[in-house]
């Protein structure tokens, strides 16, 4: 099974140039690591791995699968998820407060990302 992430935070934020990106923050349903990815209109994969279609629904949390991790780190050592792989949503959350509760329960459960990651399988 390939492994399944969360997106707990979508931060937008002016660029360069006036050009807005956005900050995606992603936790790992099996390992709860985080990781973090930026993407803006500008970017080739924009529209091409659909990240288009995330950051511009209405209701963007959920559950994503496809996600793969670069060897990059964040300067605080966040590793970055790569902008070219394609998102797939497996389970859409009503809101963030859903997607913040799922994160959690996945932190709680007794073995990280046991039995709580096949609800999404």
């Amino acid at each position: 099974m390939t492994d399944q992430y969360i997106l707990i935070d979508l931060e937008q934020r002016p660029g360069r140039n006036g050009v807005r990106f956005w900050r995606l923050t992603f936790q790992n349903l099996m390992t709860n690591h985080i990781g973090e990815m930026t993407v803006d209109a500008t970017y080739t994969n924009f529209k091409k791995s659909g990240w288009d279609h995330v950051v511009e629904h209405e209701t963007p949390w959920g559950v994503y699968a496809g996600l793969k991790l670069t060897k990059r780190t964040t300067r605080e050592g966040t590793p970055v998820i790569s902008a070219d792989c394609r998102a797939d949503i497996v389970y859409r959350c009503q809101d963030h407060a859903e997607a913040l509760a799922l994160a959690e329960a996945s932190i709680a459960a007794e073995s990280p990302g046991g039995r709580f990651q096949e609800l999404f399988s």
